[in-house]
């Protein structure tokens, strides 16, 4: 009978622990390279943080149930503008043959921008060329707060959750124009480690976050916000315009 190994029979020559005990789950290692690059003084860009975007960033819906088949167009979309249709079935783009979903995040995630990716399309029974342009900012559409990076984002750089307010919260506070509104939400529990302290110090929860900086265009959604945040290095400060009991008041945060 062989002799059970122990936990540190398991332990490999160059010292990594390769037991079950030891897993790094796959979608961690986004976040590692993340924060790796942050110890290194690099600055993301767009692709790492909404990194493999879901087709309909460009406004498309793909069918589940066909083979590379669109489902639905959104209006006004990149998709609309180049002349996608509803039925039609994405051959290659940008000379990638496409068989799933995944094939097209694969192609526009890899894209350079500004990129114009061509694309050959069967639509009845003929084989079509169409052009989809891809432009500086186009990722920022989509929302990555349901992505595992975004623990890091909340917890390590900024020190707290925000969401974006609700119209009758607008309402409440008198908040109008074209403006950044984020409710402070919460603040890291006590056993996360290396967490942005400074954060619970200068802001409160419920305070309301209107502006950020000198920034002219407001941030619509929390991805948003904090890829405004994420491309601050760390020890450097961001002046938040704020509502907290009725009043406003300017506070500034050291992100980390």
């Amino acid at each position: 009978m062989a002799k059970a190994r122990s936990h540190a029979d398991i332990i490999d020559k160059k010292g990594y622990d390769t037991s079950r005990g030891g897993c790094i789950h796959c979608h961690m290692i986004h976040t590692g390279e993340l924060q790796s690059l942050r110890k290194e003084g690099q600055r993301w860009s767009d692709k790492l943080l909404w990194y493999y975007p879901i087709p309909d960033a460009v406004g498309l819906e793909m069918d589940i149930d066909q083979m590379a088949t669109i489902g639905a167009v959104k209006a006004n979309s990149v998709a609309e503008q180049s002349g996608f249709l509803v039925g039609d079935r994405i051959l290659k783009l940008a000379g990638q043959p496409l068989i799933s979903i995944a094939d097209l995040q694969w192609v526009v995630h890899n894209a350079e921008v500004p990129a114009r990716l061509m694309a050959e399309v069967q639509r009845d029974g003929k084989v079509l060329s169409l052009a989809l342009p891809l432009e500086p900012g186009w990722r920022r559409v989509q929302d990555f707060t349901w992505r595992n990076h975004i623990w890091y984002l909340r917890q390590h750089i900024a020190g707290f959750s925000a969401k974006p307010i609700t119209l009758a919260e607008r309402k409440k506070f008198g908040i109008e124009g074209n403006i950044n509104a984020f409710r402070i939400t919460s603040f890291p529990p006590s056993w996360v480690k290396n967490r942005n302290r400074v954060a619970s110090e200068v802001l409160a929860k419920e305070d309301i976050i209107l502006a950020v900086d000198d920034q002219s265009q407001p941030l619509r959604t929390e991805s948003q916000f904090l890829a405004y945040l994420a491309s601050r290095v760390a020890g450097e400060q961001v002046q938040l315009t704020v509502v907290r009991a009725g009043e406003k008041q300017t506070v500034h945060l050291t992100i980390q």
